[in-house]
């Protein structure tokens, strides 16, 4: 289930990274996306990026996470 960006992901944020590292899990990406991304944008447009600007760097800041497998997975 996508998240709507306003309540927490259903599940752990930590084992939704976990997921996403160990199995490139889209389901959990989406989940965390939908929650974090709003909130990124946010922070960068208060800081003084555009729009755009902040819309694109949330975004490639959160492909990290399933396209270079940025989060080590730790057990």
């Amino acid at each position: 289930m996508r998240n709507d960006g306003k309540t927490m992901p259903d599940a752990d944020p930590a084992e939704l990274i976990v997921a996403i590292a160990a199995r490139q899990d889209r389901a959990a990406f989406a989940e965390l996306f939908g929650f974090y991304a709003p909130r990124i944008k946010t922070f960068l447009m208060r800081r003084g990026a555009s729009a755009d600007v902040a819309e694109d760097l949330a975004q490639e800041a959160l492909l990290t996470l399933i396209e270079n497998e940025a989060v080590p997975v730790v057990l």
